[in-house]
Parts: structure tokens; sequence; C-alpha cells
């Protein structure tokens, strides 16, 4: 069957030359047709490639597909070959190289994600390079060219200037390359360092016969010199075309977070340039914003009662114990990073405390900030490592414990270094992260409280750790292609929890990704990295604008931090309370982590990877990866929510940044809205910024009568009879909404509701609201008949919306999980709630008392743990002013038990105050009586109760 990229039931991306590049199956998969021959991942996969080729454009490339290249200089085009099939958990990543002479081109063909249980494709994508390809016929023998290069060959086209001190690793395979200039030198080498004196930048220019762009066969060496490296070289000219370096830039007293962001705002940070040791804060200064943490997996003491810092997940290299290790080994004859300085042990009662300026506090916080990282993606569900029963992993090939130097650069204030990813021979995994040592006072010989580790920055640590989990992956530490990698995302998600500068503060410092590293130098592409360009697009800062550099710097970075960032906040990241901002970093964390987890590299001798090619596909992924579960995978939960709730939020806050526009000059107003989007207002015009009231949507409203097309009136339900609810709906997608199904729902008035459990579907059947719903249009969907019941003229309703394309978070039933409400109706706007009761008032304060007096709801908890729950009220304006209060029959406060489904019943009290009429309601818009009800964890729901005029008692 051919693909339909018409069909609502997949998500695609295409490029600025409409080529496409990505197909996620998200609703519905490709599965085996009905006459198949075999069913196997192989015959599926080439099923899919013959079906696919259309759409792909991709007909002509795929007669030999199953054919692994090979070389035959008689293949003057380019074909689609079988490179190789990596199995990862339940997936077979089928890898379809692009070659040209039957040799494969450097990550370019086509991937195919193959699940064998059941037997399914849900994604694929494209590098395929649809240009008019030409490469000229080479001489036999140039085939064979550098195959054995020497060392002193080498060292010669590199320019190194110190002879034999490099080390080839590799020089055995060929492959295609396309040239670019700005791509000749990657890698995240440390400013200022150089690795055996050997100096990158002095790399000769290519041969003037080398033109930028075209393809070319190069032979790949993978060699050593200080740290790994590779490079590409011409097999007729000798120029080198790419050059690489595999680096990615008890108890103990640490830096949990950092000083400026627990408020040290009269600080100098000391890594800013500029800044004398007469300015640098002191260690007196400085040690308040320390906290003693306990260090938890460590190994036990060794025989002499000495506890090192080395455990479960991390450890502290030490040149003496680890003389064998990896990181330090051969091929490393003169090591760059051999650790200049052992790292401290304590004897019991191993108190690891020292000043904030000396290397002991820095190899501390490099134990401490990596084995809390790896502990919070544990916490999420994530296993490090698979097992029989799971075989799904966040670090399925990097060795644990991870290695870590605490001081492997020197470095000076005016050439800030803070760390680095160090890969291993190949860049498969990595070996360890190495962190410098900044002296905050001119050499030689600084005293040593002189010092300042970029190891006490959590910030830079996940930057750091953001390309371990890349490279176990992806085989290369960042994105290939469309962003340097999500550490900066992590970096600011994490730290904005418990920082001074969340809310309900408003300052602009906030959005400094790296606060206390070297923020006022103004120099791009080091640490003054901001996560609010959302408020610069007018200069270029958008998906496809002129700041949207992919990988070669961190520009792009920032966007994907801002983006990540304005999910985060849709999901909880703005509320005041700090536990609601550790659920929503929580959850998004856990949705990129998965992401991540599921891509994939080939092992054989040609790199090719299943990253996405840009932003767009990115976020299709991150949805695809935040709904999608096996029968052999349990759903992630996160304070006991499950995923499958957040790619609403991230999607938003991708098409806010453009994500979804062809890249422009200018930036578009407004960004294109996803494909699909149908919704019920609930004030924020089917966006996502979040907000805490979230049952006041007016949207639903309830008739006495059958006539809710002409009259969208509300009516409080009328008990024992048959009532009629409706609801508008809108579209704000790209194109019409089809096939239209509304259900509703109701439950007793109050707080703290879950999905399912609270709710009763009113509707045996979804009703219908047609299809052709145009952009920016909007419908009445009804009626659902009802029958309210006896003594409830106030219940509470939800309603759920869905059509082609687009489906309710309700619409993922996983068994033994649940939702809260206070997480469902705000995270998707495709649900919407109303706990609005309308109070007579057309006798005045009379009437508005009697209505009062005859509420009451229920207080449930929706936690697992016990929770208390204080009752905030605010009442309108006329009824302060004339002295009215309102009471309950209970305490304000309210203890529950975990997960009370019951609840307790509470009773309205509204006395006291001065008679007013029914004009003085007519004279305000400030009408509405709100009862909030506020856990630690945060708002779990409310009511809100609106004087009506109109109505009698």
């Amino acid at each position: 069957m051919s693909i339909d990229l018409n069909s609502p039931c997949i998500l695609f991306r295409k490029d600025s030359e409409d080529h496409l590049r990505q197909i996620i199956h998200w609703l519905e998969p490709y599965t085996l047709p009905d006459n198949a021959e075999e069913e196997t991942p192989t015959y599926l996969a080439t099923s899919y490639m013959q079906d696919a080729s259309e759409v792909y454009e991709s007909g002509e490339l795929i007669d030999e597909m199953n054919v692994a290249p090979s070389v035959d200089l008689n293949k003057d085009f380019t074909q689609l070959r079988l490179l190789e099939t990596v199995e990862k958990f339940n997936d077979l990543y089928f890898f379809y190289s692009q070659t040209y002479f039957g040799i494969p081109m450097w990550n370019q063909g086509m991937v195919v994600e193959v699940r064998q249980k059941p037997l399914e494709i849900r994604r694929s994508i494209s590098s395929v390079d649809h240009n008019k390809i030409s490469i000229p016929t080479p001489n036999p023998e140039a085939l064979d060219n550098y195959s054995n290069i020497t060392v002193s060959e080498l060292e010669s086209l590199l320019n190194v200037s110190e002879p034999n001190t490099a080390i080839i690793n590799s020089s055995d395979n060929l492959c295609i390359y396309q040239y670019r200039s700005e791509k000749r030198i990657a890698g995240d080498l440390p400013e200022g360092f150089l690795p055996e004196g050997y100096d990158r930048e002095t790399l000769p220019d290519v041969s003037s016969d080398i033109v930028d762009g075209n393809y070319y066969i190069v032979r790949q060496v993978y060699f050593s010199l200080g740290l790994h490296w590779r490079c590409f070289i011409e097999i007729t000219t000798g120029s080198i075309l790419y050059l690489e370096i595999f680096c990615a830039c008890a108890t103990g007293q640490v830096m949990k977070l950092d000083p400026k962001s627990q408020g040290a705002t009269l600080l100098t940070p000391p890594l800013n340039v500029g800044t004398t040791p007469s300015t640098n804060p002191s260690n007196p200064a400085l040690n308040q914003f320390r906290s003693n943490e306990t260090l938890h997996r460590l190994d036990p003491p060794d025989p002499s009662g000495n506890q090192h810092l080395r455990g479960q997940y991390a450890r502290v290299i030490d040149p003496v114990l680890d003389v064998n290790d990896p990181m330090l080994a051969t091929p490393y004859p003169a090591n760059a990073l051999v650790p200049a300085a052992t790292p401290p042990t304590e004897v019991s009662p191993f108190d690891f405390n020292y000043n904030v300026r000396t290397e002991n506090f820095g190899a501390v916080n490099c134990y401490y900030q990596v084995d809390r990282f790896l502990d919070f993606i544990v916490s999420l569900g994530i296993q490090l490592k698979p097992t029989a029963q799971d075989p799904t992993a966040m670090l399925p090939n990097t060795p644990l414990p991870i290695r870590v130097d605490h001081r492997a650069f020197e470095s000076s204030q005016n050439t800030p270094i803070g760390g680095g990813c160090v890969g291993n021979i190949g860049n498969t995994l990595a070996l360890g992260i190495a962190f410098a040592k900044i002296t905050l006072s001119t050499p030689p010989s600084p005293p040593l409280d002189e010092y300042y580790s970029a190891a006490t920055s959590y910030q830079i640590m996940l930057h750091e750790l953001s390309h371990v989990l890349l490279l176990d992956h992806l085989h290369t530490p960042g994105f290939t292609g469309f962003s340097h990698s999500f550490g900066d995302s992590l970096a600011a998600i994490l730290n904005d929890i418990n920082s001074v500068y969340a809310p309900p503060s408003t300052s602009s410092d906030r959005f400094v990704t790296f606060p206390w590293e070297d923020t006022n130098s103004g120099q791009q592409g080091k640490y003054n990295r901001r996560h609010d360009r959302d408020t610069q697009m007018s200069n270029g800062w958008y998906w496809g604008g002129g700041q949207d550099t992919g990988s070669i710097s961190y520009n792009s970075e920032q966007l994907l931090s801002t983006t990540l960032f304005k999910a985060y906040r849709a999901l909880g990241g703005d509320d005041t309370n700090p536990l609601r901002r550790e659920f929503a970093a929580r959850m998004i964390c856990a949705v990129i982590l998965k992401t991540v987890r599921y891509y994939a590299a080939t092992s054989s001798y040609v790199f090719f990877v299943s990253s996405p090619p840009d932003a767009g596909s990115f976020c299709a992924d991150l949805r695809y990866r935040d709904t999608y579960f096996v029968a052999n995978e349990l759903p992630i939960q996160v304070d006991g929510v499950r995923m499958g709730t957040s790619h609403k939020a991230i999607t938003w806050a991708f098409e806010k940044l453009a994500a979804f526009n062809l890249p422009s000059p200018t930036p578009p107003n407004p960004p294109a809205p996803p494909t699909y989007d149908i919704y019920i207002d609930d004030g924020r015009n089917g966006e996502y910024n979040y907000i805490t009231n979230f049952w006041n949507t007016t949207e639903i409203f309830n008739r006495h009568q059958n006539d809710g097309q002409t009259n969208q009136t509300h009516q409080n339900p009328s008990p024992n009879t048959t009532n009629y609810l409706f609801v508008r709906v809108k579209n704000r997608g790209q194109l019409n909404a089809d096939n239209i199904l509304v259900n509703g729902y109701r439950c007793t008035p109050g707080g703290g509701m879950v999905w399912p459990q609270d709710w009763i579907l009113l509707n045996s059947n979804p009703v219908s609201g047609g299809s052709g719903l145009t952009l920016g249009n909007s419908r009445i969907v009804g009626p659902i008949t009802w029958t309210p019941p006896t003594g409830q003229n106030h219940v509470c309703l939800l309603f759920t919306v869905e059509a082609l394309g687009d489906v309710p978070h309700t619409w993922y039933p996983i068994p033994n999980t649940v939702i809260p409400d206070w997480h469902l109706v705000p995270s998707d706007n495709n649900i919407a709630q109303r706990n609005l009761n309308l109070l007579a008032g057309y006798l005045g304060s009379i009437d508005v008392a009697q209505a009062a007096d005859a509420s009451g709801f229920l207080v449930r908890n929706p936690y697992e743990d016990p929770i208390g729950v204080d009752l905030e009220i605010h009442l309108p304006q006329l009824l302060r002013n004339n002295g009215w209060s309102l009471s309950f029959d209970t305490s304000n406060h309210i203890d529950l038990e975990g997960f009370d489904r019951e609840g307790v019943p509470v009773k309205i009290t509204l006395s006291g105050g001065h008679s007013f009429t029914r004009e003085d309601i007519q004279n305000t818009d400030d009408r509405d009586i709100v009862i909030t009800m506020i856990s630690e964890k945060g708002i779990i729901g409310g009511l809100t109760y609106r004087i009506d005029p109109d109505l009698r008692s």
C-alpha cells in the first residue's frame, strides 16, 4: 500500500526544498500487506521502502536496496543499499546508506525503524541528497591511497610540529563525503587547550581543486594525539576535508545550586572575563552557598580506612589507582588528560568538607553532580542498564561508573574552560568527562585558594552529561545537524526549580542558562547563553532564522533550550510552588530522555544515525515517544502521573519559535500552528501559557431545552429531568477539522479529581460535530442529553473533543494509571472543565446568600501520599465592600489520606454582610466567588460561583 501523506494519522516533515525527511506513523502503524509472503522484519522493511518510494522520491534508488555496499566504479550513480541492521531494545533499525560507486556516503540515506513485537513500522527518516551528484571516476589504484598511512605522513598532512606524537588506530575504510568548509573542523576542544601541543587551527588549506559542496572519495583515518580524533583525506589530492576531535566540551559540602541562583546578587561570578583577584568572591563569601549533602552509592573504604570518591555511578579519576583505566591508558603516550592532582580521601566520619576555591571542593562536586543526575534518571523509571525484563536503557553501552577528571584542563579567567566529554577511539561512547581548574590570579604558582573548579557548576555538568548520553546512542556527542546538544535545556530546566529567579520573581535573570559562568563577557559560544530567545525573534532567533546555525555553534542550542524551557513553563514551570515546578521539570525531562534513548547509529565503518534532521522533526519524535508505549515497556510515571500528557505543550513551544514554518529571513507573524488542532477554549485561545484556574470555561453550557444551537446562555442543571449539554469547539490547525467527536463527563462538584476514576461518561456514543471546520472558526456541538442526580443543581463537567489527526490525552487508555485534573486539563486544549456554577442574584443579596448556603463540594486527594489542603477564598469586591464573609463547616485546612477518592464534604455559608441589590450586581463585572484548593504540592482544583443578576432563586 502506498503512503498517504494526507492521512491525519501521519506526522511528516519536509525540508525547505519540499523533499520529505521524516514520517511518523503516529496513530496508525504501517504493517505487513495482506499478500505478504513472509512475516519477517526484513520483508516488512522492504515492503515499506517500496511503498514509501514515491513520497520519499527514492524509486530509482532502491533496486539493490538489500545488497551490501561494495566498491564498483561502474556504478557512477547513487543507490540505496543496506549498510547495517541494528537491533536496539525491541526495534530493528534498517540503515540504507546512499552510495556512489557502491561506496557509502557519510551519514546519508534512509532509516526505517521496525518494531518486532508487534511487527510494525512507526518511524522512518531520510537524509538522501536528491541533487544531481557527479564524482569523477578515480584511477582504481587511487582507492588504496593512504590505506597504510604512516605517522609521519599523517603528521605532515595535519601540520603537527612535534614528530611521532600521533598514534594511528585505523585507516582501513573509504566513504563518500560532501566537503563543507564551515564544518571542516569539528569537536568542542576547549579554547586555548592544545592536546600534545597541536593547534588544529594550523591545519593546511585544502587543495585548489577542492570545491565547497562537492562530493569526494575520502580515506577515514582514526588516530590519537593527546585525545582521540578522526580525519578524512581526499584520496587524490591528500587534502584533509574533515578533522574532528572526540571531545564535547559519605557527606560532603557541594554547590547544589549556583550562588547567583541562590540569591548572591552582590557577588561577582569568578568566571567573568576581566574580573580581578581583588574583586573575586572570597571563600567565606562563597562557602555560605554550599550545602551538606550525603554522597550516595560510594564504594566501601579501602583496607586503610580511606574513603575514595568512587562509587556505583561516578568515579573521580585518580592518576595512581586508574593508571590502566581506558580514560588514561594507551593509546595516550602522553595523555593530555592525565589528572594534575590526586582526588581527596577522608577517614571516618568521612566528611568531605572543603572551601569552595579549592581543587578538593571541585573533586567532591564532580562525584556528587554525576551521581545526582544519574540518580535523577533512575527516579524517573528509566533504567541505566538493560535487563532481561526491560531491555530499554539510558546508558546501554557506556561503562559505569562514569569517569570524571576534576582538573584535566588548566585555564585563567581570560580563557575560561568549562569541561569536555571525552570520546573513545571510534567516538562510539564516552570515556568520561574532564573539567577545568580556573586560576583566579596570575601564574606562576598561584596559591591553593586561587582556584575555582568548573565542576562546581551543575549546569556545566548537565551539558557535558548530555554529550555522554548522545554518544551512547548516536556515536556522536551532539545532534547531527539541528543542534549542538540538549544539555543547555537540561541545565535551564533542572536549575530553575529552586532558583530565586523562578516565579513569583519576574527577573530576566531567570533566563540566563549559566548564571555563574562568564555572564558578562558578551562572547557568543561560551557560557553567555540564554533560554528566552523567543523575545528576540526580530533578530533572527527562531527556527529557520538567521541565528539557527545548526550544530556548528551554540545558537541553535539556545533555540532548543528556549523551546523546551517554554514547554516546561507551560507544564507547571511558571507555578510559584517549587514542587509543581519540580513536577514539570521531571515530566519534560522524562520525555526528552525517553526520546534520545530510542535513537540509534550504525556500528559499521560508515557513520549513519537515526537522529532528527531539524527542529520540527525532533518535535515529532518527542510527540511520538511521549505517547507510544508497547507491551513490554511500562509507561514512565512522574509523581504518579503517566507520560503521554506533555506532547501538546511541547508542540506548542516549537510552534511559537516557528518550527513549522519554512526557513525565512524574517520571523513569521504569527508562526504556523500544527496541521491539526481542534480545541475547547479555556481563555487561552487554544494555546498553552500556564494557568492555575483551569476550571472556568464557559464554552460548555447546559440548557433545560434542546435549544443550545440558538441560545448559549448556561442554565444550572435541573435535577431529575432531562437536560441538554452543548460545547463550542474551535479550530486553530492549518487544515480543516474533520470527523469531530465530543464526549461529556460529570462528577460531584469538588477538586482533586483524577482521570478516569472520578468521571462518569454522560453519552453512550460520541456526539458528532461533523467535518469541514476551517481555521479560525467555531461550531456548537450537541446536545448530550442527561439527567442530573437528585439534590445536585451544580456538578463538575468535563468535555473532550477529537478530530482526525488530533485526539485528547484521554484517548490513550493505559490500565492502572491516572491523570489528575490539575495536569490533564491545562495540558490539553482538547479537554475543558466547567466547575463554574451560577448563583441567583435577581433579588440581590437575599438570593445570593441563599444560593451560596445551598452549595457544597468534595475535597479529594489526587496523590498517592497523604496531603494537607488549604481552602483559599476570593470574594468579589461587591461582597467585601458590604462586609460579607464566606466560611465552611470544616476547617479551612483539610488533611487527606493518600489517594482519598471519597473525599471530605464541605458546606458553604455566606453571612454577615449588608444588603445589596440586583442593580449593584449589574454595575460590576467582578462577580466571581472563587474557592481554590491548594496542597503543599500545588493547586489541585477549585470552584467558581458566579453571581448572575438575571437568575431567580
